[in-house]
């Protein structure tokens, strides 16, 4: 039988250092780096992350390419790391950090963080603990929520409406992109109205059939988003002295 040799390139040594150096940084590739701390019960057996390859290459490539990452970790309510969990090496332009909401409440780099997944198992501690600490990511790009909470799948988006309307119904909404998803559904800015429309359809509208005199005419819930009989429509949210076209728009008001 055939020796199985791994490929080798050994003139590299030979090769000038800044070519050596462009050749590592351009091995550099984005990963979904795991972070595993006290709370993390992600259901599906994922672990924490080992450390980038080329850390661990050759001495060469860990001496050159440990600039381009951070070492991130969780703290133990201070400002000191929780030493029995080490610590992860992430690269914040590229890679995407992956851990749950009540772990991220106690990590060490939330300022840097460009591309998050938080997985989140009690909506109520998310709504009330982690909403209010996103305004310390300053350098969130791109956020994803897996909502594992197991709420069925007709009454999941009520928990979510009014995180998703207060970060982007506005004239100045949120540079940061979130997907909330669960199970197969997935709520975005693109299609929060219509995720909207259909929720509230679901949960108000046999009531409307049923007890027509006691709302009135001039209430429904209407596929069109101008439509001024929608008592479900949400609230534009405006920014100080703002002329944009939604200022006369009213906002809407719970049955």
């Amino acid at each position: 039988m055939a020796n199985i040799t791994t490929p080798c390139f050994h003139l590299f040594p030979r090769l000038p250092l800044e070519l050596r150096q462009q050749i590592w940084e351009l091995s550099i590739a984005p990963r979904e780096v795991v972070i595993v701390g006290p709370n993390s019960n992600f259901g599906h057996g994922r672990r924490a992350s080992p450390p980038p390859p080329l850390l661990l290459t050759s001495t060469e490539s860990r001496s050159y390419c440990q600039q381009f990452y951070t070492k991130a970790y969780l703290l133990n309510g201070s400002t000191s790391p929780i030493e029995t969990l080490g610590y992860s090496w992430v690269n914040f332009d590229i890679d995407e950090v992956y851990m749950t909401a009540a772990d991220f409440m106690f990590f060490s780099a939330i300022p840097i963080v460009q591309r998050l997944t938080l997985v989140s198992h009690i909506g109520e501690y998310f709504f009330h603990r982690v909403e209010n600490i996103l305004p310390r990511a300053k350098a969130l790009k791109a956020l994803t929520i897996i909502d594992r909470e197991g709420a069925p799948a007709d009454r999941w988006y009520g928990g979510w409406s009014d995180f998703m309307e207060e970060r982007y119904y506005r004239c100045d909404p949120e540079p940061c992109y979130t997907k909330i998803v669960h199970d197969d559904l997935v709520l975005t800015p693109d299609n929060m109205l219509k995720f909207d429309r259909e929720y509230h359809k679901t949960q108000w509208l046999p009531e409307l059939e049923e007890n027509p005199d006691e709302y009135g005419s001039d209430v429904a819930i209407s596929d069109d988003d101008a439509d001024p009989r929608d008592s479900r429509r949400r609230t534009w949210h405006h920014t100080k002295d703002c002329t944009c076209p939604q200022k006369s728009r009213q906002g809407y008001r719970y049955l």
